[in-house]
């Protein structure tokens, strides 16, 4: 019965990753497609809009990484542009969000999302073994990804204890308490919020997150977003 119920709950989480996947191909335009010369440059300029932005959103380090990777997620929302770190960072935030209201997660446990990169691409590891990867458009088993063999670096992550790590191995305290204003948040949300309401309810409240330091500038690598 464990074994059925763990393999419930995978398809389950496949099939909401799939379905945010399907909105960010469909509505999030890049600038990097192959073959498509002539709609990577009238794209560009919007995408560089939302690059710029989300760089200065990271740069802000007087608030957490997590708070800063939400704020940005809105930002490419909102623009409706970016390459595959920007749809990364908002199939991350959509994820998070409903794998909450499907009670795959709460407040005790989370279904551990991680922000991967590999050489000049990034994309999602759910629960250690699931891909998500907007921009290539896939979801399915890390064994039957393209990118299976290459060595990955985690960006960021949230494990199922709702702690939080930047750079695969570095705890990052300040991300790892803002998980509790999120889940809080999204528990009032589920019952009484829109999507649009939350977002503003979480961006809002990172102003009242506790200060315990500087978090590191983590920016995102030129190639992951320049043509």
């Amino acid at each position: 019965m464990v074994i059925i119920g763990i393999l419930m709950s995978k398809e389950r989480i496949k099939k909401t990753a799939l379905e945010i996947v399907e909105y960010i191909h469909g509505n999030i335009k890049a600038c990097n497609i192959p073959n498509q010369k002539k709609e990577n440059k009238f794209f560009a300029p919007l995408v560089y809009l939302c690059q710029t932005e989300c760089d200065k959103i990271l740069s802000n380090t007087k608030i957490s990484l997590l708070e800063r990777l939400l704020k940005c997620a809105k930002i490419i929302d909102d623009l409706q542009s970016g390459n595959c770190m920007q749809q990364a960072f908002l199939a991350f935030q959509r994820l998070l969000m409903q794998l909450v209201e499907d009670k795959l997660s709460d407040f005790s446990t989370c279904i551990p999302i991680s922000i991967m990169t590999i050489s000049n691409h990034a994309f999602l590891i759910i629960d250690n073994d699931i891909v998500c990867d907007p921009w290539l458009n896939f979801v399915g088993d890390l064994k039957d990804y393209c990118f299976a063999k290459m060595k990955r670096k985690e960006y960021f992550g949230i494990r199922s204890d709702w702690t939080c790590f930047t750079n695969s191995e570095v705890y990052d305290e300040d991300s790892t308490e803002f998980t509790i204003q999120f889940v809080n948040a999204l528990e009032v949300g589920i019952s009484g919020f829109s999507e649009v309401k939350l977002a503003n309810q979480l961006i809002q409240s990172s102003s009242m997150a506790s200060a315990h330091g500087e978090d590191p500038v983590i920016s995102i690598p030129k190639e992951f977003h320049r043509i």
